[in-house]
């Protein structure tokens, strides 16, 4: 009973407050209902959106390393910094195959970074670093002309499969580098800024391997699981 009366007292003098007092009393309430509901959407979409985003992700990590057998292993405690816009991970596959994920952004896109995702088999002592896959995280490149370094919009970034990076040459003659590696008809930057910054991490990634394969042999100890994230595929 006493909280009717005071809830009654409370509503009897705001309404008989001035039409300021009331308008400040009505903006405050709808400001609080209103971080309320954006607390609300967001604790309702936040496990969502990180559950999808875990998913692409995984999606890309399969698509540039479709070579490595299912479940993959990406050693997520490790990144290597290879320079100021490369990191590098050690992946391995269900056969424990070894590879590298390189996460690389160029600065030389007609129209800013470019972004990418480089999947890169050991190779051979004599011919190290095979690219098993490529693909575009983001970029800023024009519709149309530059954005088919997207695997959705073409397969031009499937030239990349299969090669060599100490085979990859930057000479470009009538739209083709002296290796045959086509570029995109009307983006001959967009594709020179993708292709460089592939052959450009890859040997950042071999030189690194290179320098650490001794301390790799060295190391007989057993492999810390902790932080190390298994990917099943689809």
């Amino acid at each position: 009973m006493k909280l009717l009366t005071d809830t009654a007292s409370r509503l009897r003098r705001w309404l008989a407050a001035s039409p300021a007092r009331r308008a400040a009393a009505t903006l405050s309430l709808a400001t609080t209902l209103t971080l309320l509901l954006l607390a609300l959407a967001d604790a309702l979409t936040h496990q969502p959106i990180a559950t999808a985003q875990a998913r692409h992700r995984e999606q890309l990590i399969n698509a540039v390393l479709p070579s490595l057998p299912l479940p993959l292993l990406v050693d997520n405690d490790k990144p290597v910094p290879l320079d100021d816009s490369s990191v590098m991970q050690g992946v391995r596959g269900a056969d424990d195959a070894q590879a590298w994920l390189i996460d690389t952004t160029t600065h030389e896109g007609y129209n800013g970074d470019i972004r990418l995702l480089i999947g890169l088999l050991p190779g051979s002592e004599l011919q190290p670093a095979i690219i098993d896959g490529v693909r575009v995280l983001s970029h800023h490149e024009t519709p149309g002309l530059g954005d088919p370094i997207e695997r959705e919009r073409s397969d031009w970034i499937e030239q990349f499969r299969g090669r060599r990076i100490a085979e990859l040459a930057t000479a470009w003659s009538s739209g083709r580098t002296e290796d045959g590696f086509d570029a995109l008809t009307g983006a001959s930057i967009t594709s020179m800024a993708v292709l460089n910054a592939v052959q450009r991490a890859g040997h950042d990634a071999a030189r690194h391997v290179l320098e650490e394969s001794n301390d790799v042999q060295d190391s007989d100890g057993p492999e810390d699981p902790s932080g190390v994230e298994v990917l099943r595929g689809q």
